[in-house]
């Protein structure tokens, strides 16, 4: 009898994405990155911590919260900001101490619509006029 032949990938239909290499050499980049730092936190950790303690339960939760740390300063940056109302500039809204979350993603999508309240950055010169302004008022004043 002749030998049955193996299963044949099935051919790709035109147009078909090829499977990604990239994201597959990263992802196993990024493990092996992830165990040299689990590796040599726990021995360094080992040199600092008492012999009863384990090193590795701390080299863990210390990733742990090294990633909430980084997951919030991302946040941060990207997605909300908190703000403190220093001056009664935009009462009755708001008004000075008031504390409020600066939302940075739904603009990017679509443009604000009437009653929603905008913050932006001032231009440059208005900023660097009003470092003068301070830097001249101290002065005055004495101050170095």
């Amino acid at each position: 009898p002749r030998p049955r032949p193996g299963p044949r990938a099935a051919p790709r239909a035109a147009g078909a994405e090829k499977p990604n290499l990239a994201a597959a050499d990263v992802r196993g980049r990024l493990e092996a990155m992830s165990r040299r730092f689990d590796r040599d936190a726990t021995d360094l950790l080992k040199t600092w911590l008492p012999e009863d303690v384990d090193a590795r339960a701390v080299g863990r939760s210390l990733r742990f919260y090294l990633r909430i740390v980084a997951v919030s300063f991302l946040v941060r940056w990207f997605v909300a900001e908190p703000r403190y109302i220093e001056s009664s500039s935009m009462a009755p809204t708001f008004l000075p101490g008031d504390q409020i979350a600066v939302e940075k993603v739904s603009t990017l999508a679509r443009l604000p619509a009437p009653g929603e309240v905008v913050l932006f950055r001032p231009p440059r010169s208005a900023l660097d006029a009003e470092r003068q302004s301070e830097l001249d008022r101290a002065a005055r004043r004495g101050a170095p």
